[in-house]
């Protein structure tokens, strides 16, 4: 069976991301899951992405130079909050056969729902979540229930009739019911690490470009690729200030795409105000950024037993991502520079940076 697992994440992290491995099917888990159980599953691992991706895209407010330039590898730890380690687990309505002795009529076979057999409330692990899958117990009195109303809708039989012909069976049937096993589980690592190259050159106007990135395969031969591009702005070259008194202040739009084949596709953006304050060797820099973060999932579960059908798994989740507050120093000795800041977002982030500044 061809699979999407986390380790084709978890190797893209490695190579291009840096994260520790694991080793779940994750088409195979989408397969039985509904929207709402697939966004609960992965929603946090969305935010994760957004959250690293969209982190150490400025280590100062002011533009480089005309030609000036710098080439930094930013490393982002972003920490999974307890809140996104598990989700309601919605149970499907997913058919299960059942055949229903019933005297008079005979062997009755019906189709019940999931939701209707087992207990709803039950909490699951996301992709950070514990390495276990959570076992659901039958809802007795709603499965005897559904198996009753079922039994009637097949025979044109009352339910009275039917709890009094079959009602001790079919109590009976409920009990060896057994619990049902939700097909998600988590790597159990609530932590995810980013690594990200980047080169900014300086431009006329007091403007700098950046452009972020590289690319690299995984195992199964699928193509990883990340990267994108940003825009920075001085704003000090519209308003009057003193020099060496004032701020440098800048307004910065920087966007990036992760894909993993035709299967993952990540889209990421973040626009910033951004401050810094520099005395020889130190600058202090923050910052307030309007952030956003998506990811697309088209994947094709393809068995190897070849009298199942292939199965599509399509959708599109959205991050949690919208504020975030940076704050940050950087270390400039000669042409090294070493910068860290905080981010204060839907997740908190640490982000480290080191490069070489020309200009």
């Amino acid at each position: 069976m061809k699979k999407l697992s986390a380790k084709i994440v978890v190797i893209t992290v490695i190579a291009a991301l840096s994260m520790p491995a694991a080793g779940q099917d994750i088409g195979g888990i989408l397969q039985d899951l509904a929207q709402d159980n697939a966004q609960g599953f992965l929603g946090p691992l969305g935010t994760a992405f957004g959250t690293g991706l969209n982190s150490g895209t400025f280590r100062t407010a002011k533009p480089h130079k005309i030609l000036g330039l710098d080439v930094t590898v930013n490393f982002t730890l972003i920490a999974i909050p307890d809140d996104a380690l598990e989700f309601e687990f919605i149970m499907p309505d997913r058919p299960l056969p059942i055949l229903v002795p019933v005297p008079t009529v005979g062997y009755v076979s019906i189709d019940v729902p999931l939701s209707s057999i087992y207990e709803s409330g039950h909490m699951a692990p996301t992709f950070f979540g514990k390495g276990e899958y959570p076992e659901i117990p039958v809802n007795n009195d709603g499965a005897y229930t559904a198996i009753v109303d079922a039994v009637a809708t097949s025979t044109g039989l009352t339910t009275d009739e039917v709890e009094s012909a079959s009602g001790v069976t079919i109590t009976s049937l409920v009990s060896t019911l057994p619990a049902f096993t939700a097909p998600v589980s988590g790597i159990d690592i609530p932590l995810w690490f980013t690594l990200m190259p980047q080169f900014s050159l300086g431009l006329p106007f007091d403007t700098e470009l950046t452009l972020r990135g590289g690319s690299t395969s995984t195992d199964e031969g699928d193509k990883i690729k990340f990267g994108g591009f940003g825009v920075k702005v001085g704003v000090n070259q519209f308003i009057p200030t003193i020099p060496l008194v004032f701020p440098a202040i800048s307004i910065g739009y920087y966007a990036t795409s992760f894909e993993i084949g035709d299967m993952i596709k990540a889209k990421n953006s973040i626009l910033t105000l951004q401050v810094s304050k520099s005395v020889p060797v130190l600058t202090v820099y923050g910052g307030f950024g309007i952030e956003s973060s998506s990811i697309d999932v088209d994947y094709t579960q393809v068995f190897d037993d070849p009298a199942l059908p292939d199965v599509p798994i399509k959708f599109s989740l959205e991050g949690d991502n919208s504020f975030r507050t940076i704050l940050g120093f950087r270390i400039k000795l000669l042409l090294l520079s070493i910068n860290y800041d905080y981010n204060i977002g839907e997740y908190a982030a640490h982000n480290l940076g080191f490069g070489l500044t020309f200009r």
